[in-house]
């Protein structure tokens, strides 16, 4: 599994990857009947709200509507967000590809420090969501789709995943780390104009064969610019 140590400041760098998803369905045998059912509807909603992004993008008429609309959309957002750390789960063995004015051994200890914050982060989250499922579970009982309580079913599984992912990082996975000039230029295009910068970043991603890297760029900075008009 190739894993991207992408710089998104001057000092700063986020875990990055395109490896396809693995359906944790099959994880699920042996478990309860009442987790193989959360894990199942858990990928059936990701799948549910990729395909709104994709008729997004397309310019085609989405099919969810008011709420529904807007918890689709954040799922979407915890998939872009979570997906490498639920692809961690079943590694034993990754390269992490750094910029290459970083030292090998700076590197790892950047991504092994990222990974103990998602630990933590998702197993207090994990924590939070599964109390709040269980408050709207009792709505089951009116007719129609708890929606509430499908949200944050969700929403525990995923912080399930992502810790167990992030501790497999740390525990489990042989790091062999790779040193990568694109990387580098990366870092060196971020203070551009944001069209310049993406139009120059999507060049240097189509020589790494990764697809959405420009956007997750895109992605982090935005963050960043809404954090400090908050603040």
């Amino acid at each position: 599994m190739d894993v991207f140590l992408v710089p998104v400041g001057s000092d700063r760098h986020e875990l990055y990857c395109e490896a396809e998803d693995e359906d944790e369905s099959a994880a699920a045998e042996g478990q309860s009947s009442w987790w193989k059912r959360q894990v199942a509807r858990f990928w059936e909603l990701i799948r549910e709200a990729e395909a709104e992004r994709d008729r997004r993008a397309q310019g085609q008429p989405t099919r969810s509507r008011g709420l529904w609309r807007y918890i689709v959309g954040k799922i979407a957002e915890a998939v872009a967000e979570q997906r490498l750390l639920w692809l961690l789960q079943r590694q034993t063995a990754a390269e992490l590809h750094f910029p290459d004015d970083l030292e090998a051994g700076q590197a790892l200890t950047i991504a092994r420090e990222s990974m103990k914050r998602d630990f933590e982060k998702h197993r207090r989250w994990l924590g939070i969501d599964s109390l709040v499922f269980l408050l709207f579970v009792p709505l089951t009982v009116i007719p129609g789709p708890n929606v509430p309580a499908l949200y944050f079913s969700f929403r525990a599984v995923a912080h399930y995943f992502s810790m167990r992912g992030a501790r497999q990082g740390l525990r489990g996975i042989v790091w062999t780390p790779v040193p990568s000039t694109p990387l580098t230029k990366v870092r060196r295009l971020l203070d551009l104009e944001r069209h310049e910068r993406r139009t120059r970043i999507d060049t240097i991603a189509r020589e790494m064969s990764l697809e959405r890297l420009a956007a997750f760029v895109e992605r982090i900075k935005g963050t960043e610019r809404k954090k400090s008009a908050a603040s």
